[in-house]
C-alpha cells in the first residue's frame, strides 16, 4: 500500500494538474475570504457609526438637561427640551439600533444578508428595518457574492473531478495497471489507496490554504466553530470523493468518465436544487409582495377610519389612562397614534403570520429534503456557521419587537404622566 501511495506522489509530483489546482485553491480561498472579510468589516463599520452617533446623541441630550436643571439654559420650544419623552424616543435622532449577533466566521458566507435587513432602528410609533444593499444592482445581487461558501460549494468538486476522474482509467490506458496488479495487491486495495492519497492531498491543500488566510487576514474563530466547518468541509469532500470512486469503478474510459462526473457536479448543483425549490413553491405558493402591500394599507385605512372607537375601547379597558385636567396641544395627536399604533401592529402580526406560513412551509420542505443535494446541505450549514442564514436573520424582527415593548414601557408612562425624563434616569433608558 505504502508502495502505490509512492507511486501515486510521484505521480502527482510530475502532473501540472495537481500544481494548477493547488495554486488556484490557495488563490481563490484567500480572494473569497478577503471578499467576506471587507463586507464584515463594512458592516462593522456602520455598526460602529451608527452607535456612535446614537451615544452622541443621548449624552448631548444629557448635558443639555443637566445644564437646563442649572438655570444655565431653557429651551425655545417643548419639542426640544432634552428630557421631553417625545424628543428622547420617537423624535429624529432618537431611537436605539438593534444588530443582529455578529459571528467571527460570518466572513465565509454571505448568505442572506444582502437581502434580508441588516439592522434596526426601534422609535415609540414604529419599527424600521434597514437593508445597506437595497440600491444595489439587483443582477448582482441576484448573482450573489463571491465568498467561501461559494468556493467551496461550486469549485471545490471540480478540483476533486479534475484529480480523480480518471484514477484507473488513465492506469489502463498507459498501460502500467498491469504493473500495478503484478504487485501482491488487489485491485481493492489499489483504488483505496488512490482515493485514500487524493483526498488526504485535496483535504491537507484546503485545510493550509484557509489556515494560511485566516492568518494573514486576522480572521480570529472559536475552536468548536471551526472544527464544525472542517467537519463540514471533510463531509463534502467524502461525499465526492465517493461519486469519484464510483464512476472510475464502473470504468467507461477517462473520457467518459469526466463527462459523467460533469454531469453529476450540473444534477446536484442546479438540477437539484432547482427540483426543490419549484416542488416547495408549487406545493406552498407564497403571495406576492404587492399583495403584503395592498392589505398593510387596507389595515392602516381601517384603523384611521375607526380610530375613534379604538379610542373609546382602550380608555374603557384602561379608565386610569384617560387624560385628567388641561393637556398639551400636541399630546391628543401622540397619544392617538401611539394607541392606533399598538393596534395596526397587532392587526398586521396577524395578516403577515397568515402571509408568512406558506413561506415557513416551504422553508420546513427545502430542509427536510435537503439531503437530496450535498451541496445545499453544505450551503446550509456555512450560513449557519456565519450566522447569515435566513432564520438567525429573521430573527432581528423579533428582537426589534421585544425592545420596541421595552422602549415604550419606558417612555410612554413618563408621556403620559406629562413630565420630563430626570437627568438621573437616563442610565435606565434601555438597551437592546
Amino acid at each position: 500500500m505504502w508502495h502505490i501511495i509512492t507511486y501515486e506522489y510521484r505521480q502527482f509530483k510530475a502532473d501540472k494538474r495537481f500544481a494548477i489546482v493547488t495554486g488556484l485553491i490557495f488563490i481563490l480561498t484567500a480572494f473569497s475570504l478577503y471578499q467576506g472579510t471587507l463586507r464584515t468589516d463594512q458592516a462593522q463599520e456602520i455598526r460602529n457609526d451608527r452607535i456612535a452617533a446614537q451615544q452622541e446623541f443621548y449624552e448631548q441630550k444629557h448635558q443639555e438637561l443637566i445644564r437646563i436643571n442649572q438655570g444655565e439654559d431653557e429651551p425655545e420650544q417643548w419639542w426640544r427640551h432634552p428630557g421631553h419623552p417625545l424628543a428622547l424616543g420617537t423624535f429624529r435622532g432618537s431611537g436605539k439600533f438593534v444588530f443582529p449577533e455578529s459571528r467571527a466566521l460570518s466572513v465565509i458566507a454571505a448568505g442572506h444578508s444582502d437581502i434580508l435587513p441588516d439592522y434596526g432602528r426601534v422609535r415609540l410609533h414604529l419599527t424600521e428595518a434597514v437593508n445597506n444593499h437595497a440600491l444595489e444592482n439587483p443582477v448582482l445581487k441576484a448573482a450573489g457574492h463571491f465568498d467561501y461558501a461559494f468556493f467551496l460549494v461550486w469549485l471545490i468538486p471540480l478540483f476533486v473531478i479534475a484529480l480523480s476522474y480518471n484514477m484507473i482509467s488513465a492506469e489502463k490506458e498507459r498501460g502500467t495497471y498491469t504493473l500495478l496488479r503484478s504487485m501482491p495487491v488487489t485491485s481493492g486495495q489499489i483504488i483505496r489507496a488512490k482515493v485514500m492519497f487524493r483526498f488526504l492531498l485535496i483535504a491537507i491543500v484546503i485545510i493550509a490554504a484557509a489556515g494560511a488566510s485566516f492568518l494573514i487576514l486576522g480572521i480570529r474563530a472559536q475552536l468548536p466553530d471551526l472544527l464544525m466547518l472542517l467537519a463540514a468541509i471533510l463531509s463534502y469532500l467524502v461525499f465526492w470523493f465517493a461519486v469519484c470512486l464510483l464512476v472510475n469503478l464502473i470504468d467507461l474510459g477517462s473520457a467518459a468518465n469526466a463527462l459523467s462526473l460533469g454531469g453529476i457536479w450540473i444534477l446536484f448543483l442546479l438540477v437539484v436544487p432547482a427540483f426543490i425549490n419549484t416542488l416547495a413553491s408549487s406545493m406552498y405558493p407564497v403571495p406576492s409582495r404587492a399583495e403584503w402591500i395592498v392589505e398593510q394599507r387596507a389595515i392602516q385605512q381601517q384603523i384611521e377610519a375607526d380610530a375613534d372607537d379604538i379610542l373609546d375601547r382602550f380608555y374603557s379597558e384602561h379608565p386610569g389612562e384617560v387624560p385628567q385636567g388641561e393637556l398639551p396641544l400636541y399630546y391628543e395627536y401622540w397619544n392617538t397614534l401611539f394607541i392606533t399604533a399598538a393596534v395596526v401592529h397587532e392587526k398586521e402580526q396577524e395578516a403577515l403570520t397568515a402571509f408568512k406560513k406558506p413561506q415557513r412551509r416551504q422553508e420546513k420542505l427545502i430542509a427536510a429534503l435537503r439531503f437530496l443535494s450535498p451541496p445545499v446541505w453544505l450551503q446550509s450549514r456555512l450560513e449557519r456557521l456565519a450566522g447569515t442564514d435566513a432564520q438567525t436573520l429573521r430573527g432581528l424582527h423579533d428582537n426589534m419587537h421585544t425592545f420596541h415593548q421595552e422602549w415604550k414601557a419606558f417612555f410612554i408612562p413618563i408621556f403620559r404622566e406629562l413630565r420630563f425624563v430626570e437627568a438621573s434616569e437616563f442610565q435606565s433608558i434601555p438597551e437592546p
